[in-house]
């Protein structure tokens, strides 16, 4: 009980805010802008708030190889990070507008792929899973992915204290046990999905638990991946799809 009486005003707070910049995105004349101010207002909220990260970030930048000063790559780091979030946001909340902005290329080996009955895995970066199923979606794909087990336990707790009208489109997609399915249980049916000819998308850079996953460098540091999608795609056949996120000078 007492467990709840905490989360109930944080979750709720919080997506009265999205529901908030929701609409504020939708009213801006210049859509753009408004994701722009609001990734830095909370990039820099996130700044402040966040000062025992600040070394963490300062040691990935070493390993990235960035000449900036570290004050100033910490800076971006946390308003780009915002402001990925806040186009997340954006595009299930006011997609019709902004999804015209989209550009996909290379799609058509993956659509050749699932048109030919084999299925396919696409890979990418944990910058947004449904991000990647979003855009995957505008081209009438059949897509599954594999969420980890923490956002599931999360999701049962703001199912049970937010209103339904309160919660976010974004929240829902993910919470949609039809298309997300929880990794360590769940991957009996991304198979049983490829073997039927659709898509599977999962995250490659985010660090596996397993101490039997391979072993690589990622920007110089040693980490664990998960070799699933590579013995999935291998073992049924189905193509596998590097996906990465670019934007333009216009945003």
């Amino acid at each position: 009980m007492i467990h709840n009486v905490k989360l109930w005003p944080r979750y709720n707070l919080k997506y009265l805010g999205i529901r908030l910049a929701a609409l504020g995105i939708k009213a801006a004349p210049s859509k753009l802008s408004a994701i722009r101010l609001m990734g830095l207002i909370s990039g820099l909220l996130a700044l402040v708030c966040n000062i025992k990260r600040w070394s963490g970030v300062s040691a990935f930048a070493s390993h990235t190889g960035s000449a900036a000063p570290r004050w100033r790559y910490i800076l971006r780091y946390f308003v780009q990070t915002a402001t990925d979030r806040v186009w997340g946001l954006a595009l299930y909340e006011a997609s019709p507008e902004l999804a015209e902005g989209i550009r996909i290329e290379g799609r058509e080996p993956l659509e050749r792929a699932v048109s030919e009955g084999k299925g396919a895995v696409v890979v990418g970066a944990h910058y947004g899973p449904m991000l990647y199923v979003f855009m995957l979606n505008t081209l009438g794909l059949d897509v599954k992915q594999l969420i980890g087990k923490r956002f599931f336990k999360k999701a049962a707790d703001i199912s049970r204290l937010v209103p339904g009208r309160l919660l976010s489109k974004k929240f829902l997609a993910m919470a949609d046990t039809e298309r997300s399915l929880m990794a360590k249980g769940g991957e009996r049916g991304i198979v049983e999905h490829i073997k039927g000819g659709g898509v599977a998308f999962m995250d490659i850079d985010t660090p596996a638990q397993s101490r039997k996953a391979a072993r690589a460098e990622f920007f110089g540091m040693p980490m664990r991946f998960s070799r699933f999608p590579f013995r999935l795609a291998l073992a049924y056949d189905a193509p596998l799809f590097f996906t990465l996120f670019e934007k333009t000078e216009d945003g």
